[in-house]
């Protein structure tokens, strides 16, 4: 597979991925009894938030891979991305602090 569809690739791994992390920490997490389902949803989310982590790291090494022409593109977008894992990072934390976990 060429860098570019590689890359393509992880992106809408990454993006489905987001969405469904957002799912969880927006509507069940907040609405999630304490207990075991919760502390089960909870390490859902942090394992969703440790492979949008990896998926980062791996476009980033696409990145780095791609020709010169397009690096500097790839690389914004790569950032764009990790600003939106660590905005979504920073929210599950602020659901969690409401609810006193953690």
């Amino acid at each position: 597979m060429a860098s570019s569809e590689m890359f393509e690739t992880l992106e809408e791994e990454l993006h489905n991925l987001i969405e469904s992390v957002e799912s969880r920490v927006e509507i069940r997490l907040a609405g999630s009894p304490y207990g075991e389902s919760r502390k089960k949803l909870i390490s859902e989310i942090d394992n969703g938030l440790s492979e949008a982590q990896s998926l980062l790291r791996q476009l980033e090494s696409e990145a780095r891979l791609a020709p010169a022409p397009y690096r500097a593109e790839l690389a914004a977008k790569v950032r764009g991305h990790r600003g939106g894992v660590d905005k979504l990072n920073t929210r599950y934390r602020t659901v969690l602090a409401s609810f006193g976990d953690r």
